[in-house]
């Protein structure tokens, strides 16, 4: 095939110069280099249409039409590269690709019909050697069996390394919830960064924080509980041993009618200690059970005192000032509890004055308040935050008999903590005692 002028004869080609591949000599196509194509200077900036070598490329955007004539080059013995294909592009009449060899080289052919209408007048080869395509193959196939394995390794080494430092958190998460125990509650997750992980490290660190503190407090209330059923034992016991004794001796025979009147005395007061102290355990019962209920009415607090003043034995070695305001005092108390508290308070400062004074005052500024002061020996700095513990006595050599049952500051706030009021305790080595029952405005 080859280009050819219009009106041109069909069957009739150029000849001249080296002939053309599968034709004879003189039957070939010669080199052929219109105008249009000949080599110029390279420009500097070449224009559009130009190469940098000076060739005249064409403008693939614009369609171009060609005349093409036909030229038979196939001699007789020819073998055309692939026989088979021509037969089915003879019967199939569309192109098709085969590969196959030629005198010893791999070879790639494009087989085509020339139609004229639907008939087929000719059948045109095209074959490439795939010696630069083979060559190619081989070199990405090496390269892809050599890099792609290092590649994944490298991958997968990543990927490992980047989950061990991302599940990082969560081994220590493991390991800390691991060491922490009944004992080891102080065990913390260390917090790094502000991710996700930090957060849920925090959330743990805050829910260790608060069974610690429940473990502490419930080891507290068990301790509590061990010492509170050994102080009412103990205190149990005291008065049970005096009437023991006490009977015991009045019933020996060599006892008189005022051996056995002291017998019934002494037991008549211990019987009254026992009965006093039950109920005040079941007080503090009752209160722990949340059924501590009060009847309040609107009171005048120098009523109150006045009536817990009258119910309390005053040692004749102890003088007793009272400061009342000449006004009504009120406030939304139960009278009847409100009268314990004032006599606890006015007993311990009794027991406690000794040959001092005790004074009872009455203050009506912002808010009430119920002031009980003594000159007594007052109480160490490091025992006042426990006052206020069941059967804690500053002095423990002390007993029921001397020292009272160590519930009374117990129950005085607990009544007065159940008003809405507060209980202020002030004390100075050598100088004495003072509690306070301070009442809200609410109370009032």
């Amino acid at each position: 095939m080859g280009p050819g002028g219009p009106g041109q004869p069909r069957g009739q080609g150029q000849s001249g110069g080296p002939p053309g591949p599968g034709g004879p000599e003189g039957q070939g196509f010669g080199p052929i280099e219109p105008p249009a194509f000949q080599r110029q200077q390279p420009p500097q900036n070449p224009p559009r249409g130009l190469d940098t070598e000076g060739f005249r490329i064409a403008n693939l955007r614009r369609p171009r039409h060609f005349n093409v004539k036909i030229e038979s080059l196939s001699q007789p013995g020819d073998v055309p590269f692939d026989l088979k294909a021509v037969n089915a592009v003879i019967r199939g009449k569309s192109p098709i690709y085969t590969s196959g060899s030629f005198e010893g080289e791999r070879i790639r052919v494009f087989t085509m019909p020339w139609l004229e209408g639907n008939e087929v007048r000719a059948v045109v080869q095209v074959a490439r050697e795939t010696r630069d395509l083979d060559r190619l193959w081989q070199s990405q196939t090496l390269t892809l069996v050599i890099f792609l394995p290092c590649a994944l390794v490298v991958a997968a080494l990543g990927a490992i390394f980047l989950t061990n430092r991302a599940m990082r958190p969560i081994g220590t998460m493991r390991d800390a919830a691991t060491a922490i125990s009944g004992t080891n509650l102080s065990e913390r997750i260390p917090i790094q960064g502000q991710d996700e992980f930090a957060e849920l490290g925090e959330s743990f660190n805050s829910m260790i924080g608060r069974l610690e503190k429940a473990f502490t407090d419930l080891q507290l209330a068990f301790e509590q509980q061990r010492r509170f059923t050994a102080d009412a034992s103990h205190e149990l016991r005291t008065p049970l041993t005096r009437m023991k004794l006490s009977t015991s001796a009045a019933l020996e025979p060599g006892a008189n009618e005022a051996d056995r009147l002291e017998a019934l005395r002494v037991a008549d007061e211990a019987t009254e200690g026992m009965n006093r102290l039950v109920n005040q355990l079941l007080l503090l019962a009752r209160a722990d059970a949340g059924q501590l209920a009060f009847q309040r009415e609107r009171s005048d607090l120098r009523v109150i005192v006045s009536e817990a003043i009258e119910q309390v034995l005053k040692p004749d070695s102890i003088e007793l000032n009272v400061d009342f305001p000449d006004r009504a005092v009120y406030a939304e108390v139960d009278p009847e509890a409100m009268r314990r508290v004032f006599i606890n308070l006015l007993e311990n400062a009794y027991r406690h004055a000794m040959e001092g004074k005790v004074a009872v005052a009455i203050r009506d500024e912002k808010s009430p308040e119920v002031v009980v002061a003594d000159t007594g020996e007052g109480i160490a700095p490091e025992h006042l935050v426990h006052l206020t513990e069941r059967f804690y006595r500053v002095d423990s050599s002390r007993t029921g008999g001397t020292g009272g049952s160590g519930l009374g500051l117990a129950i005085c706030k607990t009544i007065v903590e159940g008003h809405g009021a507060s209980l202020k305790i002030e004390s100075k080595p050598g100088e004495g005692t003072q509690v306070s029952v301070l009442f809200s405005e609410k109370t009032s």
